[in-house]
């Protein structure tokens, strides 16, 4: 089996002649698989209605234009299929020779996700303190003007007390 290089970004496609047994692509797949996670094996069956090229452009970010050849192939495929992700190896560029059972279909180019800043949220709700410590709501001028009143008629007390004393 001739050998496939394996690219930064890449996700390679194949076909397995097994059943969907993760332990045993990997093994097929070779010694240099270090993350499992970035391998699926599946039925073609169960994303029929989507389509693989839906699949990989929704699911793995491919550029639509990677896949405008390719649709009917992709698509018409049956049984068994692996989709790996370069990063489940651990060197990448590498070269692989998958073991027998695996037929290599495509290599596509994840596509690089757009960096856009977060629009910010203008809402009355996203107002406030963001340090998480309850705010306390303002004064009202009633509440600051009665607290003045109540100095004034305590401080009054306190001078008649004082006098009363005084003079008796």
């Amino acid at each position: 089996m001739e050998s496939i290089e394996i690219r930064r970004g890449g996700v390679l496609v194949f076909t397995w002649d097994g059943s969907a047994d993760k332990p045993a692509v990997l093994a097929a797949l070779g010694a240099g698989v270090t993350d499992a996670a970035e391998i699926e094996v599946f039925a073609a069956e169960q994303i029929a209605p989507l389509g693989l090229t839906a699949y990989l452009a929704e699911g793995h970010g491919i550029d639509a234009g990677d896949l405008a050849g390719e649709t009917a192939r992709l698509d018409g495929l049956i049984g068994t299929l692996v989709v790996v992700s370069a990063r489940a190896f651990q060197t990448v560029p590498m070269d692989i020779a998958p073991g027998p059972g695996l037929t290599f279909v495509a290599q596509l180019t994840e596509g690089a996700a757009p960096v856009t800043a977060p629009k910010p949220i203008e809402t009355e709700s996203a107002k406030g303190n963001l340090s998480g410590a309850p705010v306390k709501p303002p004064k009202s001028d009633a509440r600051i003007g009665g607290m003045v009143a109540m100095a004034v008629l305590l401080f009054l007390a306190l001078f008649v007390v004082f006098f009363v004393l005084a003079a008796g």
